[in-house]
């Protein structure tokens, strides 16, 4: 297999994960922990969270979304680890200060 085709078939599933994942601003998803996919094989909508999720967020995502959708309670660490991955991180935008902080 050449790398070329590795390259693409990495890039699809990668496609393909954030095709199915209806992405909050990331801000809002982390302090409110809610998080919105699509399920691939109805393409229903998911809303995943904690189970002491406030209803006013869920109203809220509900406004946005403009779409029913059914509920999956996480616990904090599964919800933590879906989170991150939904928002992967890119450290390829940082830079380095040139000069020291004072």
């Amino acid at each position: 297999m050449s790398d070329e085709v590795i390259s693409t078939e990495v890039d699809e599933q990668a496609e393909a994960q954030v095709s199915s994942t209806w992405l909050l601003p990331f801000a809002f998803a982390k302090r409110h922990s809610v998080l919105i996919s699509t399920d691939e094989e109805t393409g229903s909508y998911i809303l995943h969270c904690l189970a002491d999720v406030n209803f006013e967020i869920v109203l809220e995502v509900r406004r946005i979304v403009k779409a029913p959708f059914e509920f999956d309670f996480l616990p904090l660490s599964a919800f933590e680890l879906l989170l991150t991955q939904a928002y992967p991180v890119s450290y390829t935008h940082l830079t380095l200060p040139t000069t020291p902080y004072v």
